[in-house]
């Protein structure tokens, strides 16, 4: 009897060695371009890509499974019906759930599913005076991606990245924005 309760914590403790071995926060920045899939019908012009920069914390609880979040700005495409000229802008933060493939020492592929939190908002200027308009929604988020091991602790991240933006309330003033970039992450 002794030798198997002491055989069941022995398991029980490689387990728990091996679970823990596998769990690692990280830490990762990034910068990109945002494509916005806006219609810009009845603009004089309107461009529908942003420089597009992101922090990210998250935390492997297995080699396969982890969870993170995100803080993102999806740039400034501008726009113009004149003599009116202004911006669209997104930013916020996600919360996602990711799912590892090491397929390689090297190569990391992952997928991520999760909600965002994001303030949409239109700015806009006419002979020296402006206003803008915000809107803040609730969306889903889905990504995926790669990582290039340089070291076991540091890699290099590709990942594109898709969100709906709403600028304003109701049907009208939304679109999705795809976000591609490429960064550094590191663990510990």
């Amino acid at each position: 009897m002794k030798k198997t309760m002491l055989a069941a914590a022995l398991m029980a403790a490689g387990l728990l060695a091996s679970a823990s071995a596998s769990a690692q926060f990280y830490v990762g920045v990034s910068i990109g371009e945002a494509e916005w899939n806006i219609d810009c019908t009845g603009f004089t012009s309107c461009s529908k890509n942003g420089t597009a920069y992101k922090g990210t914390v998250g935390y492997n609880i297995t080699p396969q499974w982890g969870v993170e979040g995100t803080y993102f700005d999806l740039g400034k495409p501008s726009w113009s019906v004149y003599p009116v000229n202004g911006d669209f802008q997104a930013t916020g933060f996600d919360l996602a759930g990711v799912y590892n493939a090491r397929i390689s020492k090297d190569w990391t592929l992952f997928t991520k599913l999760g909600v965002a939190q994001i303030k949409g908002k239109i700015d806009g200027s006419l002979y020296g005076y402006s206003a803008s308009t915000s809107y803040n929604s609730t969306q889903p988020m889905v990504g995926f991606g790669a990582i290039y091991n340089v070291t076991p602790n540091f890699g290099l991240r590709f990942d594109i990245d898709t969100r709906k933006v709403s600028l304003a309330s109701g049907s009208g003033g939304s679109g999705t924005v795809t976000n591609v970039s490429v960064g550094a992450q590191g663990s510990f």
